[in-house]
């Protein structure tokens, strides 16, 4: 689910890394950052998904007494 030239790149991370950076290789912190960019679209999917439900939720009225906290 790469997201193609809104990766950061290598001296970005390394910047960002800053201490945590050194001993690391070029191809490490390229698994790094491809292993978060995967898990913060997880994230993002996951979240997406779960708004969708709970409007599902609220709409319906069977729901609103089942589910009061999500009638906001």
């Amino acid at each position: 689910m790469q997201q193609g030239n809104l990766m950061l790149t290598v001296k970005q991370c390394r910047e960002i890394l800053n201490k945590e950076a050194a001993g690391l290789t070029d191809a490490d912190i390229i698994l790094i950052r491809d292993w978060l960019s995967d898990l913060a679209d997880m994230l993002i999917e996951t979240s997406s998904k779960t708004k969708t439900v709970n409007k599902k939720q609220t709409n319906d009225k069977k729901s609103y007494y089942l589910y009061p906290r999500f009638n906001r």
